[in-house]
């Protein structure tokens, strides 16, 4: 749009420069200078014309420059994404493969985990058992050192 505009403002400074080139004579009553008048006319429209239509075709190229510049940048865009989702694929399977191979060691773990759960909970039952065996030793101790003294 503003391309047409400035086609428009530029076809009409040429028209003004070439009416403002060619002097105005009075001719009128004259069948060859009639002649001359329409044919400077006629030349004068197909400079404007041909004007236009160079405007036009150097617009029309500029948008095609800018097409091409956009387009690169899509593809350019597109292949950096392409690059990105590879990548993320190529990083998900080497997790995968990982925690697939974590896994015995986990399922290991957790069994000697769930062992050692165990020898400490039997540690504190036994430890506390004790405790309280020695404490009914100590009073049947005292107990005895009592009689004994009486």
């Amino acid at each position: 749009m503003a391309s047409e505009e400035a086609a428009e403002e530029i076809a009409e400074e040429a028209s003004e420069e070439s009416s403002a080139n060619v002097p105005e004579l009075d001719l009128s009553h004259c069948g060859v200078k009639q002649r001359v008048r329409d044919i400077q006319a006629d030349i004068n429209a197909e400079v404007l014309s041909a004007r236009q239509e160079i405007i036009r075709l150097e617009l029309k190229k500029g948008t095609r420059v800018n097409e091409e510049v956009a387009k690169e940048e899509k593809q350019f865009k597109e292949g950096v994404t392409a690059a990105v989702k590879g990548t993320q694929r190529v990083i998900l399977k080497d997790l995968r493969r990982f925690e697939d191979s974590i896994q015995p060691v986990k399922r290991l773990q957790h069994a000697e985990n769930m062992r050692i759960l165990k020898q400490t909970t039997q540690i504190r039952q036994d430890t506390k058992a004790l405790r309280k065996m020695l404490r009914n030793l100590d009073k049947r101790l005292q107990k005895m050192e009592n009689e004994l003294e009486f």
